[in-house]
């Protein structure tokens, strides 16, 4: 019967990232952290039922968080938490130009299927151009609205 070895730096690290991922998990769950936050921190509150609310931390108890939003006052019970995350800016000139290029995609494409349902010669009419004007136009409004949003930052509470 042959027996099989296994190098201890492959044992090593199989116990490193076993103890390290409960280390995390253990850290994630822990109502302190949330306790510890500042008043006004930024947070995204991902709730089990009704969504998620972002804003401004107010207080936090041994179980309930209370949160300002532009949507009003919240105070959320630990029970009903799935995840807590800090939020990020998102990159107002990135979303910009982000919109912009998928807008103008968009208007080329509606450009390329407006000159073969009407049969024109897109070069001689032009009337497509238009199109691709408005796509680059709109899609950079919709690309800096989106970056007025929030994203997820790093991870402060997990009910799992």
């Amino acid at each position: 019967m042959k027996r099989i070895q296994i190098p201890a730096a492959s044992l090593l690290i199989t116990i490193f990232a076993f103890a390290s991922s409960a280390h995390i998990a253990a850290q994630t769950n822990n109502w302190t952290r949330v306790k510890a936050l500042p008043k006004n921190a930024e947070l995204i509150v991902t709730r089990k039922t009704d969504g998620q609310v972002v804003g401004f931390l107010q207080a936090v108890t041994d179980d309930t968080i209370a949160v300002d939003s532009d949507n009003g006052s919240f105070i959320v019970g630990k029970n009903n938490i799935e995840k807590i995350y800090m939020a990020e800016g998102r990159d107002a000139a990135e979303g910009l130009k982000r919109g912009a290029a998928l807008g103008m995609l968009g208007g080329l494409a509606t450009s390329i299927t407006y000159a073969t349902v009407a049969k024109s010669d897109i070069i001689e009419d032009r009337p497509g151009f238009l199109f691709v004007w408005i796509g680059l136009g709109s899609g950079a409004v919709v690309g800096r609205l989106h970056a007025k949003g929030k994203d997820k930052g790093a991870l402060v509470y997990s009910a799992k």
